[in-house]
C-alpha cells in the first residue's frame, strides 16, 4: 500500500496554520528508510516554515528576522529521538541538528531522562512562543484578506484582488416620502 508511506505522524497546527511536522519510526527501521523519512520530513517543513514566513510579523515579533522566525522538528526512532531546526538565511533554507534524547523504556532509566525532558520543554515552549508571535499575525493576515476582497481602496478600486472583485453596483437614492395626505411612493407602487 502507497499510501501507508505518505502519511504524517504528528502536524501541529494554530488557527488552521501548520507549525511543524514531525515523523516516528519503528525502532528497527532501516537506515534507508530513516534517511528517506529525514529528507521527507525536513522538506514539508521547510514547506511550512515558507507558509509561516508569508505571515506579518513586525520585527518585536520576530526578533529582528526571519532567522529568527524557525521551526523545531522532532524524530523518534523507538525510544531515541533527535531535534532538528529550519530556518531561512537569506534564500536559502537550512535544517539543522539541535539535539539528541531518549525516552526510557523502563523506570529503572528514569535518571537518565532528565536531559531529554529538558529538550522535550524546550521543543514544547518554543511552539507556545511561536502561537503567541503567530496569533496577531495571522489574524491580520486573516483581516487584510477579507478587507481586500470587499473594501476599495481611496481611489475607489478594489484592493489589488481581481479574483475576488464585484461587478459595478450602482445604488439608486432612496425613495422621498411625501407629506402631508398624500400617501409614500412605496404605496402607490404596490396599488
Amino acid at each position: 500500500n502507497t499510501a501507508f508511506g505518505r502519511r504524517i505522524d504528528l502536524i501541529l497546527t494554530l488557527s488552521h496554520v501548520e507549525l511543524c511536522t514531525n515523523e516516528w519510526k519503528r525502532e528497527d527501521a532501516s537506515m534507508s528508510d530513516i534517511w528517506k523519512q529525514q529528507s521527507k520530513n525536513s522538506r514539508m517543513n521547510k514547506a511550512v516554515l515558507s507558509s509561516l514566513l508569508k505571515y506579518p510579523l513586525n520585527d518585536e515579533q520576530n526578533n529582528g528576522g526571519s532567522y529568527n522566525t524557525h521551526i523545531l522538528i522532532y524524530y523518534s526512532l523507538g525510544p531515541l529521538g533527535y531535534m532538528f531546526y529550519c530556518f531561512k538565511r537569506e534564500d536559502v533554507f537550512v535544517v539543522k541538528h539541535m539535539a539528541n534524547f531518549r525516552l526510557p523504556p523502563g523506570l529503572d532509566q528514569l535518571d537518565a531522562f532528565l536531559d531529554s525532558l529538558d529538550i522535550l520543554y524546550k521543543w514544547k515552549n518554543h511552539h507556545l512562543a511561536m502561537q503567541t508571535m503567530l496569533t496577531p499575525a495571522i489574524t491580520r493576515f486573516k483581516d487584510a484578506k477579507f478587507y481586500s476582497q470587499v473594501t476599495t481602496d481611496t481611489d475607489g478600486v478594489l484592493a489589488d484582488n481581481d479574483e475576488y472583485q464585484s461587478p459595478n453596483v450602482y445604488f439608486t437614492p432612496a425613495k422621498r416620502r411625501k407629506t402631508g395626505s398624500c400617501s409614500t411612493d412605496t404605496e402607490d407602487e404596490a396599488s
